[in-house]
This record gives C-alpha cells, sequence and structure tokens, in this order.
C-alpha cells in the first residue's frame, strides 16, 4: 500500500511536472516567436532609417546646390548693376561736362 501510494503521488507529481514543462515550453515558443517579431521590426526600422537618412543627405546636396545657384546668380546681378552703375556714371559726368560747356558757350 505504501508503495502503490509512493507511485500515485510520484504519478501525480509526473502528471504536474509534464503541465509545468509543457507550459514552459508554451512560453518559450511565444517567447522566441517575439524575438523573431522584433528581430524583424529592427530589421525594417533600420531599413526605414537608412531610407531617411539617405533622402535627407540627398535633399540636403540638392539645397546646398540650390544654395550654390543662388549665391552664384545674385553675384552676377551686383555685378552688372555695378557695371550699369559705372556707366550711368560716366555717361552722368561727360553730359555734366557737356553741360558747364555748354554754359560756357552761353555766357
Amino acid at each position: 500500500r505504501t508503495e502503490q501510494k509512493k507511485l500515485k503521488l510520484l504519478q501525480k507529481k509526473q502528471v504536474q511536472i509534464q503541465k509545468e514543462k509543457d507550459q514552459l515550453q508554451s512560453e518559450h515558443s511565444r517567447a522566441v516567436l517575439a524575438r523573431s517579431k522584433l528581430e524583424s521590426l529592427c530589421r525594417e526600422l533600420q531599413r526605414h532609417n537608412k531610407t531617411l537618412k539617405e533622402e535627407t543627405l540627398q535633399r540636403a546636396r540638392e539645397e546646398e546646390e540650390k544654395r550654390k545657384e543662388i549665391t552664384s546668380h545674385f553675384q552676377t546681378t551686383l555685378t552688372d548693376i555695378q557695371a550699369q552703375i559705372e556707366q550711368q556714371s560716366e555717361r552722368n559726368m561727360k553730359l555734366c561736362q557737356e553741360n558747364t560747356e555748354l554754359a560756357e558757350k552761353l555766357k
């Protein structure tokens, strides 16, 4: 009888341990699945970050190129305006000199 009681207790313990084992295996499977999903999400996030970085660098290059073009255009325009001012100044000086000469002739 004592051996049968021990056997029943051991069988109950075995059933309990088997349930724990099954539960732990199930938890392990869920953990592996969650890890797999996290790794997949991590790779996707890294790809997305890489794409964003490349796009940002491309935009920065484009903006720098536009800035250089605008600066160059502005500098060209300033040079043209300075040349026109010099031409007008020379013309005004000639006209002023002609006016002075004409005024002298009229006197």
